[in-house]
């Protein structure tokens, strides 16, 4: 296993040869042979385990056992422990749900922290198999039914190819404890129930079960992908994207051999569910709307316009000042800005500024229509709506991009793009460094 598992980082995670990462680990067998397997690679990484005090003395004991393992490995650790049952209680969410959070959101805030490039996760190829009957048992497009993907943004997956059978093997041929969680053998969990009543038969009736689900998902992906095609090809002739969201064109729409499915293909990110309301809004009277918690799809003569929807939120103040080394708290979280002598850890969250160029107090205030800057390798300036626009920023992620100013000149998109102008040349004497945390 260790040969192809080196394989599979050659051939389809060469980013995880590079730099250094975060190993989300649990203790139990799947987490604690990708931690063998990694060192055994000569991957560099650090470990991360979140104790949810949902199995009492056992959860304690879980995140001993990974310490254990972190000092005898000689690997750097970080352990956090929640309240898990009092987190799902307050944000009414399922105890799974509210686990999830907890962990992506430590995970992220130690990536950033840090400048973890990856976040690396031990999910293996039957993971794939229970992740496709939940989505399908709730209803799901068909990107749902595709699974997770090897990497995306910083998750990365190195086991997603291989098989429960193949880990157990590897741990049992390589002497390697773990910690069995009990409650993997109820069947309480849908994804349980799944796992031990219905994958078994399956792979009775057909013992090559997992390469055929592999092939049919692979299958699957390409057909998605090829629908995702298809949109980007018709999307300037039939969206057009506004300040305040899309307008599609249903003269055009109308004409296409699946409206439906390319309305699907539009949409299927905001959170619609009635996807029957949102097919008849093609036909329906201007003034018929389609909403959801966070959007609303308006009918408008020829149009429909989606747009999100208004909350009652707490007044924000229309701009922020910030000061040398001083951090300033705002809704996406904290600013840091620092002297340094040389630019290091690169990440979106962290800017590099020529300080000569710079007069205090900056100016921290979300876009506006009409706003412009100099991104950075660019020539010429351009308009924030059409920087987003170009990189594809999503529409709920619109109203949250921040600008950070000097004087009246916008010098940091923030998260995405320094302004050409404050950059830090081979002449630039002193360099300020900004940092967004969260």
């Amino acid at each position: 296993m260790l040969h192809k598992f080196r394989e599979n980082l050659e051939q389809h995670f060469t980013s995880l040869l590079k730099n250094i990462h975060l190993l989300a680990i649990s203790g139990g067998i799947d987490s604690v042979v990708l931690c063998h397997l990694l060192v055994a690679a000569g991957v560099k990484f650090d470990l991360a385990h979140v104790n949810f005090a949902l199995r009492g003395k056992e959860s304690d004991e879980d995140q001993r056992f990974v310490e254990a393992l972190a000092a005898r490995l000689k690997l750097k650790i970080y352990t956090q422990k929640f309240d898990c049952k009092a987190y799902a209680q307050d944000h009414k969410v399922s105890i799974q749900m509210a686990a999830r959070e907890l962990r992506y959101n430590y995970f992220k805030t130690l990536t950033q922290n840090h400048s973890y490039i990856k976040i690396i996760t031990a999910h293996h190829a039957h993971d794939q198999i229970e992740t496709f009957f939940i989505n399908l048992i709730r209803g799901t497009g068909i990107a749902g039914l595709t699974g997770m993907p090897q990497e995306n943004n910083i998750i990365a997956r190195p086991l997603i190819g291989f098989s429960r059978k193949q880990i157990e093997t590897y741990a049992k041929q390589h002497h390697i404890r773990w910690r069995e969680d009990k409650t993997n053998a109820s069947n309480y969990y849908l994804r349980n129930k799944i796992r031990h009543q219905i994958s078994p038969i399956l792979e009775q009736e057909n013992p090559n079960f997992l390469r055929a689900f592999q092939g049919t998902q692979d299958k699957l992906k390409q057909i998605e992908q090829l629908a995702e095609d298809y949109v980007s090809l018709i999307y300037d002739k039939i969206v057009r994207e506004t300040f305040s969201g899309f307008e599609i064109n249903l003269n055009v729409l109308n004409t296409l051999p699946h409206p439906n499915a390319v309305l699907y293909q539009l949409l299927k990110e905001f959170d619609f569910s009635d996807w029957e309301s949102v097919y008849a809004l093609r036909k329906a009277q201007p003034g018929k709307k389609v909403e959801t918690g966070a959007y609303v799809l308006h009918k408008d003569r020829d149009i429909l316009l989606l747009k999100k929807q208004k909350v009652e939120t707490l007044d924000e103040p229309e701009s922020y000042l910030l000061y040398p080394e001083k951090e300033l708290v705002f809704p996406l979280g904290r600013l840091q800005i620092s002297n340094v002598d040389k630019m290091e850890s690169f990440a979106d969250t962290v800017a590099y500024l020529d300080a000569n160029k710079l007069k205090y107090p900056l100016i921290l205030r979300k876009w506006q229509a009409g706003d412009y800057f100099y991104p950075l390798g660019m020539k010429g300036k351009q308009k924030i709506s059409d920087f987003l626009i170009n990189n594809k920023v999503a529409l709920q992620d619109k109203e949250n991009i921040y600008v950070l100013c000097c004087d009246k000149e916008i010098i940091w998109l923030v998260s995405h793009r320094i302004d050409e102008r404050f950059k830090v040349q081979d002449k630039t004497q002193k360099i300020t460094k900004i940092t967004l945390k969260s």
